[in-house]
């Protein structure tokens, strides 16, 4: 992934578009990092009843 995050042919949206679906968390964390966070990006989602998953 490049950085800032874009997305510069077709080719490449559906590589990040199956990515996202496959691993997102992964593909979020990802996009994340190029981020400046004040607290680090550690939750990227929660479980179905809402508890929270750290990832890192």
């Amino acid at each position: 992934m490049s950085y800032p995050f874009q997305i510069k042919s077709l080719e490449q949206y559906h590589a990040d578009y199956k990515r996202s679906l496959e691993d997102p968390e992964g593909f979020w964390s990802e996009v994340a990092d190029h981020f400046e966070w004040k607290k680090s990006n550690l939750l990227v989602k929660k479980d179905w009843n809402g508890t929270s998953k750290n990832l890192r």
